[in-house]
């Protein structure tokens, strides 16, 4: 499938670069202002396809942001759960059966070390598995609401030691 997704790489890098030179222009950041994964190109936000395309296009962001200065989380959000998440079940196929068809990955980009961001990293378990399958730090987090569970992959723009 990552065949088919760097085909059109140069065309997702043009995005990309015109994206992230309006967040630093406006200083997106301060609203929240994201990138959904499917503003980029609809053709591969199915279900089956949405997971490998948002990490490709994220690895693609990597290439060009200044990471001295910048930094960026892909999140990816699950649907609901009755359960509470066993970490050892985390995997990529796990994640692509799970993914929210409601909602689309998304990407924030920020300044290096800005706090709003980065306590978005207080309350979430790393996942070592998924760090390893993916070689990007990983985190896992689930809020419980009444009987069900709201689960989110966040995805660190350093890549794992």
């Amino acid at each position: 499938m990552d065949g088919q997704f760097q085909i059109n790489k140069n065309k997702y890098l043009d995005f990309l670069n015109t994206w992230t030179a309006y967040m630093i222009k406006n200083q997106g950041w301060e609203k929240y202002e994201d990138l959904h994964i499917d503003e980029i190109d609809k053709a591969f936000c199915s279900k089956k396809n949405v997971v490998s395309f948002s990490l490709f296009i994220f690895n693609c962001l990597l290439e060009i942001i200044d990471n001295s200065k910048y930094d960026c989380i892909l999140s990816l959000t699950l649907s609901y759960s009755k359960s509470h998440m066993n970490l050892q079940d985390l995997n990529l196929d796990y994640i692509s059966k799970e993914i929210d068809s409601v909602t689309p990955p998304s990407i924030y980009f920020f300044p290096k070390n800005n706090e709003v961001y980065e306590r978005t990293f207080e309350k979430v378990m790393k996942s070592k598995k998924l760090t390893d399958e993916t070689s990007f730090m990983t985190f896992y987090h689930e809020e419980r609401e009444s009987n069900e569970y709201y689960r989110t992959i966040f995805v660190r723009s350093m890549k794992s030691k």
